[in-house]
């Protein structure tokens, strides 16, 4: 092994600097193009603060561990290393000024938010010139340095000068971010108009002027008029007398009393529906004789108030275990993950992964010289098996999370570099906003599979099945009619179990109602309930799966049995058991105003489920079923339906053997034709998985027209099974961004309804989660179904016991679906005492 940069024998300067002479034509001045990693390992998680620093190739200007250098040395010849040390010497915080450490967000790590150091560090730095083989250093420091060649001193000032490929790639992150302190200058701030009404404002004692409330006051800029704010949908807050004030008269700016400091207000925009920026509000206020220069805050900011609606005390310290003697742990498999800014969502879905054997099989190697031939050389950071056998390695090998007695918690590892790859080309992803967990591990196992089968192709994978095939399944559907008693049967292949976790028994049904009846009066006398005397609604997650497996009335069921329409049932049954299960507990629901919220309730997970009761016995003997012909005007329907008074050939024909079986399943006629033309007459498990997937989007049962071959439009599949045919309608996308739905959702959105304003806000709320992956999934299966003809097969899953045991579960703190933070807690065999700290509460 060779010896750490400290250990290294002296060696006279001369001898040295010859060393380097016969690789100055390799080494390279960086230009403004050139990616430099000089803040961790592409291979591993060392960094400049790790003992032997990070050695960056002055060729391709990747940063390597210790470990790792002779291993690209000897592949790609590269001699000459920039060695980077940093010690870090801990300075007490200065905590005088309050607004600096002042909570404004519910984040972590971003500015505003949560602050994981307690200390600020300072930093000093050691640099040296390492030539390979033998580790030879040349000394950088400003003291008795060499003399070196011009092109090795431009080499290194660039390398040192760059801005690193991590904080390049985090700077791109934020050009797509809106972080909630910076807002918008308002459009009406330059020409508002204010009456002259000779309203002058006292400096306290404000009320609202219809309902008296003396808190949470707004005050309209243009007329000087004081209403209380907007009623929350749990009945807290005010009674909507400022927002009815801008109703009647269109006054659009107002501003929170209480919230005025000489470096501002919350000023919010009725028009433009944001919280704005209001360049001349000293201005606007001194119009009614208040000098900002003499406020002072009195109440929470609108976002202080957003973080006490979803910090909450009780649910925080459940989580967080709080009350209980907690110790870190050290040690294989112990190793934390860093948070990036809202990255806890990331954070939580890796570590959940790699606690699972199929995923350390496919990437860890514990043999370092394994793992880098296995590695890409080409491009590490941008390969995706790289960073995963490297985020693997460092949460998996315990080399990032030993026991010292100098360290209160282990430093752990940051996944920047996985964080920047995963995201590459995903625009939320990519950014530093809060994402669902849920859509992100669906995400990462679709790319993981797509990788593997990029690396099948090349030769590169030898492994038979991707690892997310561990939590693949299959759903048997029994559709039986109601008059004939005939049945069919079809299958669908999932990854994970949705389960709503609405019309299930409350278990606390009269404490809960008793606590609603507590808080109702406690309203009605003006007063606001202590949080304390909350109760959450308590459901069993088995009952949930009981819904999922009773029976479903299907009304105007087209049976082939009876040549009519009537009613039939249908149930739904595990034909295939995976060997990890994956639940995703659907705990929100939609307001009124079509804006989603999360369900507050308490749901009871059992240590162990058996779910064998709930296993497919597929067709029975003594059932027969529904026959494959359909009525003749069905069909006379499907034929003519495509061909009316347009001029144009139709593209596409269906595929009649098809559709009347589709039919005969009691499928809408609207819905079979989609899911044939959108699975390109694919077959009938392709089309029937469409239909099932796609029952409840707002389109399915609608009209459906074949597209002319000689449409002037891109003919793009999207989710609904309806190409987009039309053009987007400015003011249909105008009033959906005035609502705050991203243009490029909102574009998708009405494409998806033709326009139709109404149900692509519905549609969109409904498919928020999923949004990003709906197009991308559907154009992927159109893509599989291309390339294999129609006639690939789909991939058998696993069956296993139906038999688990609770080994993790993902939470989400808060009550809004749009921020929060994610905690995942898993079950772990701690090592004895004697190797690592441990908690004192063992079954934490």
């Amino acid at each position: 092994m060779a010896t750490s940069n400290d250990d290294q024998p002296p060696a006279s300067t001369s001898g040295r600097l010859d060393l380097i002479l016969p690789h100055l034509g390799d080494i390279r001045i960086p230009n403004a193009g050139d990616k430099i990693y000089k803040d961790e390992c592409v291979y591993c998680f060392d960094t400049p603060a790790s003992p032997d620093g990070i050695y960056i190739c002055m060729k391709t200007f990747f940063g390597l561990g210790r470990k790792f250098v002779p291993f690209h040395h000897n592949r790609t010849g590269s001699a000459v290393y920039l060695n980077i040390r940093r010690k870090t010497i801990p300075v007490k915080k200065d905590f005088s000024n309050d607004d600096k450490s002042k909570i404004t967000k519910l984040a972590i790590n971003v500015e505003g938010g949560f602050q994981t150091d307690d200390n600020k560090l300072e930093h000093q730095e050691y640099n040296s010139i390492i030539i390979m083989p033998d580790f030879v250093e040349i000394s950088l420091d400003l003291n008795g340095s060499p003399e070196l060649p011009d092109k090795v001193v431009m080499a290194v000032s660039g390398i040192l000068s760059a801005e690193s490929a991590s904080r390049r790639a985090e700077l791109e992150s934020l050009e797509n971010t809106w972080d909630g302190e910076k807002r918008p200058i308002s459009k009406h701030s330059e020409n508002l108009v204010q009456l002259d009404n000779g309203i002058r404002i006292p400096p306290s004692g404000w009320k609202c002027q219809k309902c008296d409330m003396r808190e949470g006051l707004w005050l309209n800029l243009s007329d000087g008029s004081i209403g209380c704010g907007r009623k929350y949908f749990d009945g807290t807050g005010g009674n909507n007398h400022a927002s009815e004030h801008y109703e009647q008269t269109k006054y659009p700016l107002v501003v929170k009393l209480g919230t005025i400091t000489p470096n501002g207000a919350d000023v919010y925009s009725y028009e433009e529906d944001a919280m704005v920026l209001d360049p001349q509000l000293d201005k606007h206020l001194a119009y009614f004789g208040i000098n900002i220069s003499d406020c002072r805050k009195t109440e929470k900011s609108m976002l202080e108030m957003e973080i006490d609606l979803n910090k909450r005390f009780d649910e925080w310290s459940i989580i967080q275990e709080d009350g209980l003697e907690l110790k870190p742990l050290f040690g294989p498999g112990f190793t934390g993950m860093a948070n990036l800014g809202n990255s806890c969502y990331l954070n939580s879905v890796m570590q959940m992964l790699f606690n699972i054997p199929d995923f350390i099989h496919e990437y860890y190697r514990s043999d370092k010289a394994i793992q880098y031939q296995e590695s890409d050389h080409v491009d590490p950071p941008g390969d995706l098996r790289t960073q995963l056998m490297r985020l693997a390695a460092g949460l998996l090998s315990g080399e990032y999370s030993l026991f010292s007695e100098n360290l209160s918690e282990q430093i752990g590892i940051s996944p920047q570099l996985f964080k920047n790859l995963i995201g590459r080309n995903h625009q939320e992803f990519m950014s530093k906003r809060q994402q669902d967990a849920q859509e992100f591990l669906l995400y990462v196992i679709e790319q993981i599979e797509k990788n593997h089968q990029i690396e099948q192709s090349r030769g590169r994978n030898r492994s038979v099945e991707p690892p997310g095939d561990c939590f693949k399944f299959e759903i048997e559907q029994r559709v039986e009619c109601g008059e004939s008693g005939k049945v069919k049967y079809t299958n669908r292949q999932e990854s994970h179990l949705s389960l709503p976790v609405t019309d299930v028994p409350i278990q606390n049904q009269a404490e809960y109602d008793a606590y609603l009846a507590l808080k109702q009066q406690t309203e009605s006398n003006g007063e606001k309930l202590d949080s304390s005397h909350t109760v959450q609604p308590i459901i069993k997650l088995t009952d949930c799966i009981n819904n999922f497996a009773a029976k479903v009335r299907i009304e105007e069921f087209y049976s082939s049995a009876v040549n009519r329409k009537t009613f039939a049932t249908m149930t739904s049954r595990f034909r295939t058991f995976p060997d990890y299960l994956l639940i995703h507990l659907k705990k929100f629901t939609l307001n009124e105003n079509w804006t989603p919220k999360k369900l507050d309730i308490s749901m009871d997970v059992p240590d162990f489920l058996d779910l064998e009761i709930f296993r497919a016995q597929g067709k029975q003997p003594d059932e027969e079923e529904l026959p494959d012909d359909a009525s003749n005007s069905d069909v006379n329907v499907a034929k003519d339906g495509n061909n009316s008074s347009s001029q144009n050939v139709p593209s596409f024909e269906f595929n009649q053997e098809f559709l009347q079986q589709l039919i005969d399943m009691g499928f809408p006629i609207e819905a079979c034709k989609r899911a044939l033309y959108h699975t390109k007459n694919g077959g009938m498990e392709l089309a029937t998985s469409w239909i099932l997937e796609h029952l409840d989007d707002p389109t399915t049962m609608e009209p459906f027209v074949v597209p002319s071959s000689n449409s002037s439009h891109p003919q793009t599949c999207n989710a609904s099974g309806q190409l987009p045919q039309v053009e987007i309608e400015p003011q249909a996308l105008q009033m959906l961004q005035d609502m705050g739905i991203p243009e490029r959702y909102a574009c998708l959105a009405l494409k998806i309804n033709n326009n139709q304003t109404e149900r692509a806000i519905e549609w969109y709320f409904t498919n928020e989660h999923q949004i990003d992956s709906i197009e991308r999934e559907e154009l992927a299966k159109q893509t599989q179904i291309m390339n294999t003809s129609g006639q690939q097969q789909q991939h058998s899953t696993r069956d296993g016991v139906g038999r688990y045991e609770l080994v993790g579960f993902i939470s989400h703190m808060g009550q809004s679906t749009f921020c929060g933070h994610y905690v995942v807690h898993l079950k772990k065999t701690l090592p004895s005492e004697n190797d690592v700290s441990q908690a004192q509460n063992k079954s934490s």
